[in-house]
């Protein structure tokens, strides 16, 4: 509680409360509240949108008087935390999802002014996942990654509470998204917890998502912002074997030992969208020694080779993959099969 001797101040404060029990959802700015009075009192607050239990600092900017000659009091859920002069910055931590802070700062200028300010903080998180339509085999353990001309899904996960701390669900929330710092009007409202944007080239600027969710119900906001990286297709050979299948483990990198007269070869175009794989739409050029090689319609991602103890040591093979959809998705690859001599008695 205030002193006696800081009454002016006190003042202010008991205004403050009464300017901060008419703010609703429809004022928040930022991801918490914020009510000045007295004066211009303007607050930094880093990050902009905190969570649970992060640290948090806010810096003081005033105008038309000096914050360095000013007496400043920081109070922490109505606890005085510090109080000096020129004290323009203060730290502390949010709570637990949905734990309410409120920080109160006090001004009194060098001239007698009082001026105080409020910020209200409601933890809230909200997650952003995105899924892009690119292909990647059933046997790989990792995420499809975006390329050109993929679709890409982003979905929000937000964790925002009542007052009684029970989770809001996303149904009842409202989304705003952003694109590239455009709002995204149609794809944002009640219950609109995804959109779906088609990725740019890979030497573009990677695109810039993001999302603030907030609840008629509950004053508390989240926000995100993420960066979604674009790549490119890219190929990889494995050994095709009759009973094995693809062996998924033995990836071939440069080179291929083969220890058989007859070896077969898959290539899989990871990245490419799934309706290309799905609908053929993909060209696989395969050649031996820079001579083309012609291989079966119906397989066309298999090469099937032949070895003969004549055959030289090595043989060069080249795999060409593009999409007939936009020739800027293309891959290559190439890599030597190198004769076992000892196999063949040689």
């Amino acid at each position: 509680m205030m002193t006696k001797k800081y009454s002016a101040v006190g003042i202010i404060l008991t205004t403050l409360m009464a300017l901060v029990v008419g703010l609703t959802p429809s004022h928040l700015a930022e991801a918490y509240q914020e009510t000045t009075a007295g004066g211009s009192l303007v607050a930094t607050v880093l990050p902009k949108a905190p969570g649970p239990q992060t640290d948090v600092t806010i810096t003081l900017a005033g105008y038309g008087y000096d914050l360095n000659e000013s007496t400043i009091a920081w109070a922490l859920n109505n606890k005085e935390q510090q109080r000096g002069i020129g004290e323009k910055s203060f730290k502390f931590t949010t709570g637990k999802l949905g734990e309410i802070t409120v920080i109160t700062v006090a001004v009194k200028t060098k001239e007698g002014r009082a001026i105080a300010k409020q910020l209200i903080f409601i933890p809230a998180e909200v997650d952003i996942l995105w899924e892009a339509d690119t292909y990647v085999p059933p046997f790989y353990p990792g995420a499809p990654l975006v390329t050109e001309g993929s679709r890409v899904r982003l979905t929000a996960i937000p964790q925002l509470t009542t007052t009684s701390g029970r989770l809001i669900p996303s149904s009842q929330l409202t989304f705003t998204w952003r694109h590239n710092y455009r709002n995204l009007v149609q794809q944002s409202g009640r219950g609109k917890d995804y959109i779906e944007i088609t990725a740019p080239s890979a030497s573009s600027d990677a695109p810039v998502i993001e999302i603030t969710v907030t609840s008629p119900t509950s004053d508390a906001t989240a926000y995100r912002k993420i960066t979604v990286p674009v790549t490119v297709p890219e190929i990889i050979i494995y050994p095709l074997k009759p009973l094995a299948g693809v062996v998924a483990s033995e990836a071939i990198a440069e080179t291929y030992q083969s220890k058989a007269e007859e070896e077969s070869f898959i290539v899989e175009p990871y990245y490419f969208t799934k309706s290309e794989v799905a609908s053929n739409y993909l060209t696989y050029t395969w050649r031996i020694n820079s001579e083309p090689i012609v291989t079966n319609v119906e397989t066309p991602r298999v090469l099937n080779t032949t070895q003969k103890k004549a055959d030289q040591g090595e043989a060069n093979v080249e795999i060409f993959v593009s999409s007939l959809n936009n020739n800027l998705r293309r891959a290559s690859k190439s890599f030597k099969i190198i004769l076992d001599k000892s196999f063949f008695g040689l």
